[in-house]
């Protein structure tokens, strides 16, 4: 969430250094033909990949540390509804980084697709649904 401060800043500095990191494997992308075609598809299925497991790490975590206040409130509500607020309550943030990590790899790699279409598209990844 918003408050912790270190978290998100420690997940900014990776977001970026992954986009970083996948310029340098990958570097700048030429006219597109039949032989990057590979490379391409390999760029964009490892910066999913990467997101989503970013998110899931996230996720994991913060549902260790809330199992406590989970337990004390399980007749309040139940796990729908949690996981409901859950995602409403967390999807910005995380659809922040996605769509960062996106615009600094898209300017990294010189992919020809449209900024805005990979930084719209970079969010989905950490939707849970």
């Amino acid at each position: 969430n918003w408050r912790d401060r270190w978290v998100n800043g420690l997940r900014l500095c990776v977001s970026g250094g992954l986009a970083l990191v996948f310029g340098e494997i990958f570097g700048r992308f030429g006219a597109p033909s039949a032989a990057q075609i590979a490379e391409r598809v390999a760029l964009l299925s490892y910066a999913s990949i990467n997101m989503s497991m970013m998110a899931m790490m996230k996720a994991l975590d913060l549902f260790g540390r809330e199992r406590v206040v989970i337990d004390r409130e399980r007749a309040l509500y139940g796990a729908a509804e949690y996981l409901l607020a859950k995602m409403a309550t967390e999807l910005p943030l995380d659809a922040a980084f996605a769509g960062g990590f996106g615009l600094l790899l898209h300017w990294r790699i010189g992919l020809r697709l449209p900024r805005t279409t990979l930084v719209g598209t970079a969010p989905h990844l950490v939707s849970p649904m």
